[in-house]
């Protein structure tokens, strides 16, 4: 569908460069890049771009653009979408979670690792799914 298409691209890249704005070990600091719209510095609106990233790399993976493979198709931005949005649900949780520190240890510095690296996967999959749409993995 043309409409999670658009929401991939879009939603992908503003997860992605709110994860590379944000200060390393930073899940509570605000992102101070120009690019990204200012509402995004709230904890709440990263939130929901988290969750709403997360649901579209769901529905990238079940719906089909027309001419497309199933699955395979939109399977890059997916799995970013869904990874960066992850990222950014985790870090809301982290900070309000009841959960003791040693128990999301492990991942929490798995994440931090490799949060710029999702960051850029996410960016680059949004721009390559706007540049090539019919491509392959793309």
């Amino acid at each position: 569908m043309t409409q999670f298409y658009f929401l991939s691209i879009l939603l992908n890249a503003l997860s992605g460069g709110l994860l590379l704005s944000s200060a390393p070990g930073g899940y509570e600091t605000a992102p101070d890049s120009p690019l990204l719209p200012p509402f995004l510095a709230k904890e709440t609106p990263q939130l929901v771009l988290g969750g709403l990233t997360v649901l579209c790399g769901i529905f990238k993976l079940l719906s089909v653009f027309p001419g497309d493979l199933p699955v395979l198709g939109d399977f890059f931005p997916s799995v970013a979408g869904l990874a960066a949005g992850f990222m950014l649900v985790f870090r809301f949780y982290r900070k309000r979670g009841t959960l003791e520190d040693e128990k999301t240890e492990r991942f929490s510095a798995l994440a931090e690792k490799n949060r710029k690296f999702i960051g850029i996967a996410a960016l680059a999959s949004s721009a390559l799914h706007f540049l090539f749409p019919g491509v392959l993995f793309l």
